[in-house]
């Protein structure tokens, strides 16, 4: 009985873990797809991210409901973009286009309010220092609020 018991348990386990497992919707151009997957992705482990910019965008683009997987290697992109960046025209880019891969992660895969909340976190790092931002990020709080409540 013990026996049958664990196995169940085991099966029960290893269903779950299955399905919990984030999947890939690949595009029609399922080869493409997966040659800017591994583009970006070397490019993100060798940290030259300006490198992995142009085949992030080609999945933001061609496969947005790929996996939520690029929009978060995609922020880790554009905030170390930002990071090392000394134009503020350009490190404002770099900003927007971090928070909009969070709205975006949003749109193509839900998890709403924990997408917010490091939304408003990271938008709250960007827009410390310049007082006309902190609207936006109290917007941002707000929203995720309601959401939790």
């Amino acid at each position: 009985m013990r026996i049958i018991f664990s196995a169940f348990i085991l099966i029960l386990l290893s269903v779950s873990t299955t399905l919990s497992q984030n999947t890939f919707k690949w595009p029609e151009d399922e080869a493409t797809a997966k040659e800017k997957v591994a583009l970006y992705t070397d490019a993100l482990k060798g940290k030259k991210y300006l490198e992995a910019t142009e085949p992030l965008q080609w999945l933001l683009d061609n496969a947005p409901d790929l996996n939520p997987s690029i929009y978060i290697n995609g922020i880790k992109i554009y905030e170390a973009l930002e990071k090392a960046e000394t134009d503020e025209a350009k490190k404002s880019e770099y900003q927007q286009t971090a928070l909009q891969l969070y709205d975006d992660r949003i749109k193509y895969f839900n998890d709403e309010i924990n997408v917010l909340n490091r939304k408003a976190f990271a938008a709250y790092k960007f827009y410390k220092r310049i007082n006309q931002n902190i609207k936006s990020c109290t917007t941002c709080l707000k929203l995720r609020l309601k959401k939790a409540v």
